[in-house]
């Protein structure tokens, strides 16, 4: 994890501003009758750093697998309810909120970096 600060939105004059944040409830997986998915597959995609658009890795499941210049092993994520997960990553357990803003999906983790999810 890193330096970055959360800072979910920026206005047009570059200051922060408020953010209004949907919780994302877990959801079943339907073709597998009572088994959910992990975090109701809404974080499987690439993973990008807010601030700098770094790309950092896929999470499918419950596992982010880093892109090679990281030089993490793949790492597993765990659900702590439907809007936190933490990751052992560096000798640290970092936790993180999951939220949705319109079509966007983020994390932001409890040392101030914010990773949100490509979409196409």
């Amino acid at each position: 994890m890193g330096q970055g600060i959360c800072k979910c939105v920026e206005d047009e004059s570059g200051t922060s501003a408020s953010l209004d944040v949907t919780s994302v409830p877990v959801l079943q997986d339907q073709g597998k009758g009572s088994q959910a998915t992990f975090m109701g597959g809404i974080l499987e995609g690439p993973w990008l750093r807010k601030g700098d658009n770094v790309f950092l890795g896929t999470i499918k499941e419950n596992k982010m697998t880093w892109v090679p210049g990281f030089n993490h092993p793949p790492c597993d994520l765990t659900e702590a309810d439907s809007l936190r997960v933490s990751i052992f990553l560096e000798g640290k357990m970092h936790s993180g909120v999951v939220s949705k803003s319109g079509a966007e999906t983020s994390i932001c983790w409890s040392d101030g970096e914010v990773w949100y999810k490509k979409t196409d």
